[in-house]
């Protein structure tokens, strides 16, 4: 699942998940993000940060705390410098 706004991005991204063969799945930007990811179930998640009001750490807590999103592999996209020092909890992501 690809949680990105800028089609650029998107076209980039898809280009390359295409070589291995994932479906890709574009979410509604306004929709609740959340349960389209527990209805999808993604094998994947390509999220940015600036995706929508609710992309942030507390996004990427509500992920790992829950049952069916704990798993999913994340790469988180931020153009934040300190990345790491900000979601250091997150950096197995």
């Amino acid at each position: 699942m690809i949680c990105e706004q800028d089609s650029e991005q998107i076209k980039i991204i898809k280009n390359v998940i295409s070589n291995y063969r994932f479906k890709h799945i574009i979410p509604k930007q306004n929709g609740n993000i959340f349960q389209q990811i527990i209805n999808q179930k993604p094998s994947i998640l390509i999220f940015n940060e600036n995706f929508n009001n609710n992309s942030g750490t507390e996004f990427l807590n509500k992920l790992r705390t829950h049952p069916v999103t704990e798993n999913i592999p994340v790469i988180f996209i931020s153009n934040k410098m300190n990345l790491l020092k900000d979601y250091n909890e997150f950096s197995s992501d």
